[in-house]
């Protein structure tokens, strides 16, 4: 069974300056990451793609639920997971220093 998507406002505006800074090959990955995201997590080759091409992984402190993966080196995409919806939350694209001072 699959996800759906929830985009938060946040989310909508980061792919926005995304494509305004000339950085369109990220939207690219984006809209990848996103399918895969919204796959059946049952799917193993699903979670390793992500897990090792994108390093998906929970955040720890208070942003413990919330996962994040890498879609450039120092490009993040925050989401949260709802198992019981079956619900992805798109929440933001940050860096790690914009993480960090998120608290």
């Amino acid at each position: 069974m699959s996800y759906q998507i929830a985009i938060f406002k946040q989310f909508h505006k980061a792919v926005k300056k995304l494509r305004r800074s000339g950085k369109p090959q990220i939207v690219v990955v984006i809209e990848e990451v996103v399918q895969l995201l919204k796959q059946s997590d049952e799917d193993v080759r699903t979670r390793w793609m992500l897990f090792h091409q994108w390093k998906d992984h929970p955040l720890k402190g208070g942003h413990r639920e919330k996962r994040e993966l890498h879609l450039d080196q120092d490009i993040l995409l925050l989401y949260r997971r709802d198992e019981e919806r079956k619900l992805i939350e798109l929440l933001d694209i940050v860096t790690h220093e914009e993480l960090r001072k998120k608290g």
